[in-house]
């Protein structure tokens, strides 16, 4: 192929562009790409604190964030928006990310016109269609259609092979979360507002000797895989995050502290860098996926 490859990509919610612009600013740097980007704001508000700080800004943007909105409308508008932004752009190559409505729907709508789709984050398994629900399906659906996977462990890259996906297709590529998460401590570096209220409210903390930070907004937070997280006994442990004021709230142990109200991606890594050495970051609290338990935790995909 002669020329720039046009890459499409496609995202609607904020973990899936936390792990996406360290590529986006890799594509932008690379001159054998054309890099678009096309988001479905199946989240707004908090994608939009990440394209902010990530200095992304969308070619497309579908706007379908609705309230109370079903997963077959939201599927349906995903589907022919997507579709419509794909006839205008005709990409070389979609790259999606992870499992959520916004990725399954671009993979099929890729199919549907013989559009290679590559996969970032690929290969999570449960072995359970229904646990995470509907993300399980999401990505197994993907898995079948994509011709490249990024696998972001060894354990997801076995989980593909045993799919019988060819293995010159998966590569182990390690969490961009990861990418993320140095990129946003050196610009805080530089940046030290991006940061400020938070660590104050960790300050009664510091004689913990080992801090998860969890987001409890988020059925992730809760789950028996972020429970099963770090090593050791869970009483070792304790928790500090922000829940949903709706909901009862779950901690690894009493007391948890609570933070007054989510915040931007750009606060959350500083109490890690903080704890340096005794904490397990849960980065904007999606639980790593080093073992099959964690992989079974993932978010809500209407949250």
């Amino acid at each position: 192929m002669s020329g720039r490859q046009r890459i499409l990509t496609v995202f609607g919610t904020r973990p899936e562009a936390i792990k996406l612009f360290p590529l986006l600013h890799a594509l932008d740097r690379d001159e054998r790409f054309e890099s678009r980007v096309c988001v479905s704001a199946q989240h707004r508000e908090m994608l939009d604190q990440v394209l902010a700080i990530a200095g992304i800004e969308p070619d497309h943007d579908l706007d379908l964030m609705r309230s109370d909105q079903s997963l077959d409308a939201l599927t349906a508008g995903l589907l022919t928006g997507v579709g419509r932004v794909m006839d205008a752009e005709r990409p070389d190559q979609v790259v999606v990310q992870g499992d959520t409505a916004t990725a399954m729907t671009t993979a099929i709508a890729a199919y549907y016109r013989k559009i290679p789709v590559a996969h970032v984050e690929a290969g999570l398994r449960s072995g359970d269609i229904h646990q995470p629900w509907p993300e399980e399906v999401n990505r197994k659906v993907i898995g079948t259609i994509a011709a490249l996977h990024f696998a972001p462990t060894a354990t997801a890259a076995e989980a593909l092979r045993r799919e019988n996906v060819a293995a010159g297709t998966v590569h182990v590529t390690g969490n961009t979360v990861i990418d993320a998460l140095h990129w946003i401590t050196g610009r805080i570096a530089g940046h030290s507002e991006l940061a400020c209220g938070l660590v104050e409210h960790f300050a009664r903390l510091l004689d913990i000797s080992t801090l998860m930070l969890t987001d409890q907004r988020r059925r992730a937070g809760r789950s028996a895989g972020a429970r099963q997280t770090g090593p050791g006994d869970a009483r070792d442990y304790r928790a500090a995050g922000w829940r949903r004021s709706r909901e009862r709230c779950w901690s690894v142990t009493e007391p948890i502290a609570l933070l007054p109200k989510p915040r931007g991606y750009a606060p959350t890594p500083r109490p890690t860098r903080r704890w340096h050495g005794r904490t397990i970051p849960l980065a904007t609290a999606t639980p790593r996926r080093g073992s099959s338990s964690c992989s079974q935790a993932r978010s809500a995909e209407t949250e």
